[in-house]
């Protein structure tokens, strides 16, 4: 395969980190981002600029989304990067 079939095929894919957000009554959210998004326009910066009276938004406009109360949220781990088609 030359560089330029593989420069091909990685343009039909992207990377993505994959969250779970924890809520404070048991319930986990999955939340998934794209990997290579600017620092400043990641969940995390968003959950860490926000007041605790916020709501976190999760989702897409394809799938919906999901608003959640930050007071709601009793902690977020990241599940991994993975690499899913364009």
């Amino acid at each position: 395969m030359s560089k330029q079939d593989f420069h091909l095929m990685e343009a039909d894919v992207v990377y993505v980190q994959d969250y779970h957000l924890h809520l404070v009554d048991g319930t986990v959210i999955e939340a998934t981002e794209e990997y290579y998004k600017p620092v400043h326009q990641s969940l995390i910066a968003k959950y860490d600029a926000s007041g605790l009276d916020s709501l976190i938004t999760v989702g897409d406009r394809l799938l919906g989304f999901t608003y959640v109360p930050k007071r709601n949220i009793l902690y977020i781990n990241t599940a991994g990067v993975r690499k899913v088609p364009r």
